[in-house]
């Protein structure tokens, strides 16, 4: 691809006369298949060729094997020649063909030297042959711009895009990319240049319009359309989307972006309640995302009363579950972190002022009602809104209520009447369908507010107080009394919890919604912050609806408690998840014994979703709130906190598990029994006292066979599958493992599934199957993420590392590695004994082939990676296996 060279041991060989060498270019072209001679003639002679031309191709054959070996031209049937020599044409088209990385893309194109066989006349059929080879390219090169596109890699793909549109200016794909580029990249008015040179040249020259795409592609950016953006960007941040467009504060965003690009690393925006500190904290994050490559993420700490509980709300937000690890995750970071509302956890300042310490790329944007009174501080006082913007966006959220409004002069005392509050101007416009701007005016109290100044708090609180409560007023007493009893709910509520707690009906809710006092959003109801505030002082703390609230979300909590280990695990997963703020407010609210249910019936959605430091915290509060509460309770909450220490590798965890066994045996609750002996089981196994382990899991089995308790029974059956391949009871752990799935599929545990799987790929190496380990892994790893269980997912990745290593993929399993230990990290699960020796007495053998330089260098590689990132390496594809000796490797930890 280039010049027609050929080379042996990094030595280039002659190759002859033009004609010899247009011989064999055709050969290889057509490679594998065989050429008659009389076609060899056509393609190097034409049209006319010389009555020598058949003795001229032999003489030819006969010097190119003698420069290229013996067996180079291979003669067939019917005087046919071919060539069985490696080409770089045929290298490329492998690499690309089917579903080629970014790698293999990058390592296809980087074969080519230029034009294909530049030096070479060819004519004649095989001229189609060198056309595919070239439109095979240039789809490789919109391929591998749409790779990088995909991960955010814009820039690296301008380049190479831009010099394609120039050498292929009418085609439409690679002009979208590049328009979608540059978009991402900030140069939005030369992608739209970009498409209108591309219009010019297809009306000017094919006399058409450019296709759909194109024009869609176009509108897309005029309309600056969010699915546009940087997907890698969508994937490393969190930042809610406003339901309304930012109006009257153009001003400002770029004053925050300026400070936070320097010199501001923590920047606080105060101001009264209403005045719009999170709508515009919002509006510059989005303006500086790409002054963040590793995102920006927003931490709600409205629903939180504890500051313990801000950093794990960080880190949970950043995507590590260790409180440990959130330094050390970011010290290498370029983020920022939006904690909006930091008024209500100001003892949690500190904290912050520690994450900044350690972590010198990361950017703090808060927002409270007060400083955090922290060195380097730069405080942002938020003022209201002036006039003129005042009035825009009164017009603005009126023509959303009603399109045929038109302002009037009244429109601007309203919004003087109302000191410019963003919050209290939406609370009045929302009425503009029942009343005019006139009727507000005069409706509306006259405050004296003319001596304070703009950062006059007390004064600016007062006139949002007199907005909302001129709205609650309009009200009738149903409507009062339903919006106070709404400050019960923390993050919102849906149709299910209204009915239950509140009487009321979606109807209801949006009445309120059409008044602004309530946020309508997909399937359910929100409330912001000040305005639940006010609701929650009209409420009275006696209230039944406290109780009631409490009462709904314990259902709630023990409907999904079995619903998140049955096979609609990943529906429960998403509900638990929107509803967590309102379970933490019942956790914080409840009579202890209610708190101590919620908590227990938390604790596998806990493990599984990431809150394992959180989870632990709310078990330990409630089960020390709750000293007398009856054995078996104590018992079902000592259980998952036994399971959360575990994740933690906190030397506690054994020692709660056997507390648990003593609270379940003094209940005579025997299926517990059975769940807490399997759990001593594995912590027995972890600590690698597999005696003790095959013990504990056989009585667990035999007890849930005399209970025919066949859904818990697929546990320890599993389990002690992972025992056997331990002790290399091979045939015994196949059918363990066999009746554990079987059982599994029968109940449609599909959590439970998915750690079999890992068993058997465990056993399926110990057999000396690398491939059906990695099979068996890819269907874990399929379940895995569909059920969002990232612990799982982890022990899953080492798994791969280990096949890998013993395929002979010594790279990849370094890579895995240091990915698998670095999420590991950021999670705070250490690796148990038998962890860490089953993984390394694979991983030795790959150390022993790179070398620790080498392998050290991989494995800091893949620690950048993110999990998914590198568990699609690990599922890519797989070499051959190298004939490495072959153990198992046991993961899967069935410890509910």
């Amino acid at each position: 691809m280039g010049p027609l060279e050929a080379r042996a041991e990094g030595r280039a060989i002659p190759l002859g006369a033009p004609r010899q060498r247009l011989l064999l270019a055709a050969l290889l072209l057509a490679a594998p298949r065989p050429l008659q001679r009389e076609r060899l003639i056509d393609e190097v002679w034409g049209a006319t060729p010389p009555a020598s031309a058949g003795h001229a191709v032999e003489v030819y054959v006969s010097r190119l094997r003698a420069a290229l070996g013996p067996t180079a031209i291979v003669g067939g049937p019917g005087a046919s020649y071919a060539t069985a020599q490696a080409a770089d044409a045929h290298r490329f088209e492998r690499l690309v063909s089917g579903e080629p990385g970014e790698g293999e893309l990058a390592e296809g194109l980087a074969l080519w030297r230029g034009e294909i066989l530049s030096d070479v006349r060819i004519e004649g059929s095989l001229g189609a042959e060198v056309a595919r080879l070239e439109e095979l390219r240039v789809g490789a090169r919109e391929l591998l711009a749409d790779r990088r596109l995909r991960r955010g890699g814009h820039e690296e793909a301008l380049p190479d895009l831009r010099e394609l549109v120039a050498s292929e200016p009418l085609r439409e794909r690679a002009r979208a990319l590049l328009m979608l580029a540059l978009y991402r990249a900030g140069r939005q008015t030369e992608a739209l240049d970009c498409f209108r040179a591309g219009r010019e040249l297809l009306v000017g020259e094919l006399g058409i319009e450019p296709a759909a795409e194109l024009r869609e592609l176009q509108e897309g950016i005029l309309r600056q359309d969010p699915a546009l953006a940087d997907p890698s960007s969508r994937r490393r941040r969190n930042l809610p989307a406003p339901p309304t467009p930012l109006v009257g504060r153009e001003r400002e965003v770029e004053e925050l972006a300026s400070l936070l690009r320097d010199p501001a690393r923590l920047l606080t925006l105060t101001g009264p309640g209403g005045i719009g500190k999170t709508r515009l904290a919002l509006a510059a994050a989005e303006a500086l995302l790409d002054d963040f490559p590793d995102g920006a993420h927003f931490v709600d700490l409205a629903p939180l009363r504890d500051p313990a509980a801000v950093v794990p709300a960080i880190a949970h937000a950043v995507g590590v579950d260790a409180e440990a690890a959130l330094v050390p995750q970011l010290s290498e970071h370029r983020s920022l972190l939006l904690l909006d509302n930091f008024e209500q956890v100001l003892d949690a300042a500190p904290a912050v002022g520690a994450l900044l310490a350690g972590a010198p790329g990361v950017r703090v944007l808060a927002t409270s009602r007060v400083r955090l009174d922290l060195y380097g501080e730069h405080e942002f006082a938020v003022d209201p809104l002036d006039q003129d913007g005042g009035v825009e966006l009164f017009g603005a959220r009126a023509r959303a209520r009603d399109r045929r409004f038109v302002a009037t002069a009244a429109v601007a005392d309203v919004v003087a009447r109302v000191e410019r509050l963003p919050l209290a101007i939406e609370l009045v416009a929302s009425r503009v369908d029942r009343m005019s701007a006139e009727e507000m005016a005069a409706g509306l109290p006259v405050l004296d507010l003319a001596s304070g100044g703009p950062r006059d708090v007390p004064d600016r609180h007062r006139a949002l107080r007199a907005a909302i409560d001129w709205s609650l007023d309009l009200l009738d007493e149903d409507e009062r009394q339903r919006f106070a009893a709404l400050g019960a709910f923390a993050g919102g509520l849906d149709a299910e919890a209204a009915e239950a707690v509140l009487g009321a009906t979606p109807a209801d809710l949006d009445r309120l919604a059409g008044q602004s006092l309530l946020r309508r959003l997909p399937e359910r109801w929100a409330m912001l912050e000040v305005l639940r505030e006010r609701a929650v002082e009209l409420l009275d703390p006696a209230a039944p609806v406290w109780e009631l609230h409490a009462t709904h979300y314990l259902k709630l909590a023990e409907r999904a408690e079995p619903g998140l280990k049955g096979p609609e695990q990943a529906v429960w997963g998403e509900r638990i998840e929107r509803e967590h703020d309102n379970l933490r407010a019942a956790l914080d609210r409840a009579e202890p014994l209610v708190a101590l249910r919620i908590a227990a019936a938390l604790g596998f959605f806990w493990y599984t979703h990431g809150y394992s430091a959180e989870g632990a915290l709310q078990l330990e509060r409630t089960l020390a709130a709750a000293p007398q509460a009856p054995a078996l309770l104590r018992g079902r909450a000592l259980q998952p906190l036994g399971i959360l220490r575990s994740q933690r590798g906190d030397e506690r965890a054994e020692a709660t598990f056997g507390e648990a066994l003593a609270m379940f045996r003094a209940a005579g609750d025997e299926t517990r029994i059975g769940v807490a002996l399997n759990s001593l089981a594995a912590m027995a196994r972890e600590r690698g006292d597999t005696a003790a382990a095959r013990a504990a899991f056989e009585e667990a089995i035999e007890l849930y066979r005399a209970l025919d308790d066949r859904q818990r029974l697929a546990d320890p059956l599993s389990n002690l599958g992972v025992v056997a391949v331990d002790q290399g009871e091979l045939e015994e752990a196949a059918a363990l493992f066999e009746e554990s799935a079987a059982l599994d599929r029968a109940f449609d545990n599909q959590w439970g599934l998915a750690q079999t799987f890992n068993g058997q790929a465990a056993l399926a190496l110990a057999r000396g199957e690398a491939e059906a380990a990695t099979a068996l892994l890819a269907e874990a790893v399929e379940v895995q993420r569909r059920l969002d269980d990232r612990p799982s997912l982890m022990r899953s990745l080492e798994q791969l590392a280990a096949t890998a290593a013993v395929r002979g993929d010594d790279a990849l399993a370094a890579r895995l590695w240091g990915a698998a230990t670095a999420q590991r990290e950021q999670a705070g699960e250490p690796r148990s004994e038998a962890e860490a020796a089953a993984i390394d007495r694979h991983l030795d053998a790959s150390r022993s082939a790179l070398g620790e330089d080498r392998f050290a260098t991989a494995a800091g590689a893949g620690g950048a990676l993110e999990l998914g990132a590198a568990l699609e390496q690990a599922l890519a594809g797989a070499d051959p296996p190298s004939g490495r000796d072959q153990q198992g490797t046991t993961s899967g930890r069935r410890t509910r």
